[in-house]
């Protein structure tokens, strides 16, 4: 028993740590060049438009939602 909730444990810290880097990366990455998100990003990924205004959350959304290819399995490729 002790074994599956380390397991699940690490599967959990995992996920959160992958969104947080998913997160992280876009915001250099916005830094670098926002067009990227505002011309390719955002249209992508189906943006409603409460998210576009602030960019920078938008960009995080965006991290945050594609998580280990979790983007491909949407359908928002």
């Amino acid at each position: 028993m002790k074994k599956i909730t380390y397991l699940f444990l690490f599967i959990v810290s995992t996920i959160v740590i992958s969104g947080l880097y998913g997160i992280i990366h876009n915001q250099i990455t916005y830094t670098i060049s926002s067009e990227y998100f505002t011309l390719f990003k955002f249209i992508q990924h189906h943006l409603p438009e409460y998210y576009i205004k602030p960019a920078r959350l938008g960009a995080s959304i965006i991290g945050w939602n594609s998580l280990g290819g979790w983007d491909l399995l949407s359908g928002s490729y």
